[in-house]
């Protein structure tokens, strides 16, 4: 069996769906041991008709 390696994120994006949006932020809050530090709700572009952003913070998993 491999071992997983440990992982450090460092704050890049991650990016999803809309639709999927709460859902993913979920997934790392349960799993990954995320804390939501800031929600932002903004247009990244003038063409875009919604835009959001979590702010999850630097985390490390062993």
């Amino acid at each position: 069996m491999t071992a997983v390696p440990d992982l450090y994120y460092d704050g890049g994006e991650i990016d999803v769906l809309w639709d999927n949006h709460d859902q993913a932020i979920e997934w790392y809050v349960n799993y990954m041991g995320c804390e939501v530090q800031r929600k932002e709700q903004w247009k990244p572009d003038p063409r875009a008709l919604k835009g959001r952003m979590s702010h999850l913070g630097l985390w490390y998993v062993a």
